[in-house]
Formats: structure tokens, sequence, C-alpha cells
């Protein structure tokens, strides 16, 4: 949602795509909080209207069928870690379709 109140609705939407498949593979289910809602209601809205329509539903699409690489690669771009000891390539994932984990040196 940061995205968004910096004006790059494109990426937003395309986060919130992605994020919101994630979820839905991992199983999270249940209500959202109202205060989480509305702050997604109000930023999402603003870049659905600042946004044609048909780019604002291409980009939320196109979020909803990346994985998490493309997805951290969409915001960081080339600063994005790419060695194995970062991302597993979705080993830990095998029953969660697409989306692999990453790994943090701890």
């Amino acid at each position: 949602m940061a995205i968004a109140g910096q004006g790059r609705y494109e990426e937003a939407l395309h986060l919130a795509g992605t994020g919101s498949a994630f979820r839905s593979a991992a199983g999270v289910r249940g209500p959202v909080p109202r205060f989480w809602r509305q702050l997604q209601e109000r930023e999402f809205g603003r870049a659905r209207r600042e946004l044609p329509p048909q780019i604002a539903d291409r980009a939320r699409e196109q979020g909803a069928t990346a994985s998490l690489d493309e997805a951290v690669t969409w915001v960081l771009g080339d600063t994005a870690p790419r060695d194995e000891a970062w991302l597993d390539n979705g080993k830990a994932c095998e029953g969660l379709g697409k989306a692999p984990v990453a790994h943090f040196p701890g």
C-alpha cells in the first residue's frame, strides 16, 4: 500500500494481486480487520481511480499469477537477491502452488 501512496499505482495493484494470491495459496481465511480493509480500500481505490480500468485490471491479474521471485523483482528491480541461500525456488512450498519461500540468514 505504501507504493500506492507514492503514486506508483500500477505496481501497487500488481502487488495487491500477488498478495491476495499468496494468501489464498497459503490457506489464509477469515475476516480482514476493519482498519486494514479501510486502508486497502483507500489506497487501492485511489490507484484504481487514477488508472484506466484496463490497466488496473491487467496489473491486478498479472500480480495474481506472479511468483514470489517476480514480485520481489517488481519491487526491487535489479537489486533483488538471486542466490539459492536466499530463495529456495519453492521447495518449501510444494503444496502451495508456485509461491516460493524466502529464507533470511539469522
